[in-house]
């Protein structure tokens, strides 16, 4: 290091790292139509990914469990 430059050790410092538990979720034997519409819907409302519709969908019509 340079001059007059103190190396700090950093570990304790450091965030552990925790795993995110994620999922794959599937819609099958829909037609071609609805996703059609799903698409428009996506455009319209903004979502850059269907995750972000997910999340919408979840935050407006999710219970209180």
């Amino acid at each position: 290091m340079g001059e007059g430059v103190e190396h700090q050790e950093d570990d304790d410092e450091q965030p552990t790292l925790q795993p995110i538990e994620t999922c794959y979720i599937v819609a099958r034997d829909v037609p071609v139509t609805v996703k059609a519409q799903l698409m428009i819907i996506k455009y319209k409302r903004g979502w850059k990914s269907w995750a972000e519709m997910i999340y919408d969908v979840v935050k407006e019509w999710g219970g209180e469990d």
